[in-house]
């Protein structure tokens, strides 16, 4: 009996149905996958946010673009952090879900995310830290690149980041 609707042109079903059917799909695929074991207790983990393009420019977007993971690679290399892989947030962010809600189930103390603007020749890259418990901003800065180079650009401002980052959450709490 339920083919009925399909052969008879029922849009709004099929839609629903395979809403349904995207819904379980995703939903199975989350509970089937095992979960990572945890970094030592000793190591910091956070995540680092798509960073987002803020105009129209070639320049800030394709900076933007492959920023995010050049970022990841430097910040993992600094001793006593541990990064969630951009693919992981990408995942979280698709499904609509908060960067707060995020960080709590995959276990994140810190989030760094931050914005690329074009102005000129120039790119402006301005990056945050942030506490995922507080939401306390723990440390901003911005950043001038030049436009022309972007894969230069991008491992700068990738190591000026990572270099402050590591600074930022390893120091002891005083």
């Amino acid at each position: 009996m339920w083919y009925y609707f399909f052969e008879k042109g029922h849009l709004v079903l099929r839609i629903v149905s395979i809403c349904v059917a995207l819904a379980l799909a995703l939903f199975c695929g989350a509970c089937a996958k095992k979960r990572a074991p945890d970094p030592p207790k000793s190591r910091m983990q956070l995540t680092i946010e798509l960073f987002e393009a803020l105009d129209s420019g070639v320049g800030a977007s394709e900076f933007a673009h492959g920023f995010t993971e050049v970022l990841a690679a430097e910040v993992s290399k600094v001793k006593g952090i541990h990064v969630i892989s951009p693919s992981t947030v990408r995942r979280y962010r698709r499904l609509w879900i908060s960067a707060a809600m995020m960080a709590r189930i995959l276990g994140v103390q810190v989030i760094v995310e931050g914005t690329v603007q074009q102005s000129g020749d120039r790119l402006t890259v301005t990056t945050r830290l942030t506490d995922v418990h507080s939401g306390k901003l723990i440390w901003a800065e911005n950043l001038d690149v030049p436009a022309a180079d972007l894969a230069t650009g991008r491992m700068t401002v990738a190591r000026a980041v990572a270099t402050a980052v590591g600074e930022r959450v390893t120091r002891p709490a005083r």
